[in-house]
C-alpha cells in the first residue's frame, strides 16, 4: 500500500510539474526598461534609455538611438499589462503602436500593426519576432528580432536599428546597472 501512494504522489509530481508554456508573467523580463540600460556595438551604434516622459497619460521610456545606418533621434516606448510593447511617437500625439507581445504563443501574429509582428520562436528564455520591413522599400523584406529574458534584444537584427542588414552584434549591454560584455 505505501508503494502504490508513494508511486501516485510521484507521478502527480512528475507529471504535474512538467510545463512547457512559457510563464506569461515572467515575460515582463523581455525587455527590461529602466533608465540607464543600453544596447552598444560601439560608440556610434548604439540603444540607450536614456530618460522617462508621459505621453498621453502613460509614462513611456526615451530610447536614444543612433546608427551609421538610420541616424540618431529619440524612440518612446513602454510595456503594458497585457505585456504588449508600445511605440509612440512625440510628434504626433494619439498614435501609437504594438511592436511585439510578451505573452504571444509562437506562431501568432500581433493585429493592427503594419509590420505583422509573428512569433516565430518562443521558449522561456527568448522570444524572436518576425517583421515585415514596411521602411526598407522592398515589399518582401524581413527581419527578425530576439529579445532575451533579463537582457532585452540581443539580435543582429533589431527594429531600432538601420534598414536592418547587416548589422553587427551588440559587444556590450548594461541592464540594471550591470554591464554585460557580449
Amino acid at each position: 500500500m505505501k508503494r502504490i501512494l508513494l508511486f501516485s504522489i510521484l507521478s502527480l509530481l512528475l507529471f504535474s510539474c512538467k510545463n512547457t508554456e512559457p510563464d506569461p508573467i515572467a515575460s515582463a523580463d523581455f525587455f527590461p526598461l529602466q533608465v540607464g540600460n543600453y544596447w552598444k556595438v560601439d560608440d556610434n551604434d548604439y540603444l540607450e534609455i536614456t530618460n522617462t516622459k508621459v505621453i498621453d497619460g502613460h509614462t513611456y521610456y526615451q530610447m536614444y538611438t543612433k546608427s551609421p545606418l538610420g541616424g540618431e533621434g529619440n524612440l518612446y516606448i513602454r510595456i503594458d499589462k497585457d505585456l504588449n510593447l508600445i511605440q509612440v511617437y512625440e510628434n504626433a500625439p494619439g498614435y501609437s503602436k504594438t511592436i511585439a507581445n510578451f505573452r504571444m504563443k509562437k506562431g501568432k501574429k500581433v493585429a493592427g500593426t503594419p509590420e505583422e509582428p509573428t512569433v516565430i520562436e518562443r521558449d522561456n528564455d527568448k522570444i524572436t519576432f518576425r517583421y515585415l520591413c514596411v521602411i526598407c522599400g522592398r515589399s518582401n523584406a524581413m527581419f527578425d528580432i530576439s529579445f532575451h529574458k533579463g537582457k532585452g534584444i540581443l539580435s543582429r537584427n533589431s527594429l531600432f536599428r538601420g534598414y536592418f542588414e547587416n548589422n553587427p552584434p551588440f559587444t556590450e549591454i548594461r541592464i540594471n546597472g550591470q554591464v554585460y560584455k557580449l
